[in-house]
C-alpha cells in the first residue's frame, strides 16, 4: 500500500491510515489478554449511562441499548471462562453475541450507536 499512497499524494496516505485504522477496529480481540473479572450481576434497570449506574450489571439504556456496566464503565467486551466461542465470522462481530451477563461481544453496530449517544 505505501507505493500506492505515494501515488495518490496526502490524500492517498489519508486513506492508508483510515484503512489501518479500521482495520485494527475489526480485527476480533484477543482471548487471551481481554479477560474481566466476575462481578455481582443485577437485574437491568434503565439508565442514561454506566457512569449514571449505581451498580454493577446488566442495564438498558434509555435509548434501548442494553449494556453491562461495571464501576462506571460499559463493557464491549467480558470474559469470564472461555465458555463462549469468539472465533467467529465479521457478521457477528456487527451484530454481538453472547449473553448480557455472562461472556459477550457488544457488537459494533452496538458501539456506533453508543458513540453516536454520548458523543
Amino acid at each position: 500500500m505505501q507505493g500506492e499512497s505515494c501515488a495518490l499524494g496526502s490524500l492517498g496516505t489519508d486513506i492508508v491510515t483510515r484503512l489501518t485504522k479500521i482495520e485494527e477496529l475489526l480485527t476480533p480481540p484477543s482471548t487471551t489478554t481481554m479477560v474481566a473479572t466476575t462481578v455481582a450481576t443485577t437485574t437491568s434497570s434503565s439508565i442514561t449511562s454506566c457512569s449514571t449506574s449505581s451498580s454493577n450489571g446488566p442495564h438498558t439504556l434509555t435509548s434501548g441499548v442494553e449494556v453491562y456496566c461495571e464501576d462506571g464503565w460499559t463493557i464491549f467486551q467480558r470474559r469470564i471462562d472461555g465458555s463462549v466461542s469468539f472465533g467467529r465470522p465479521w457478521d457477528d462481530y456487527a451484530n454481538g453475541f453472547g449473553q448480557i451477563d455472562g461472556e459477550f461481544w457488544l457488537g459494533k453496530r452496538k458501539l456506533v450507536q453508543l458513540k453516536r449517544i454520548l458523543f
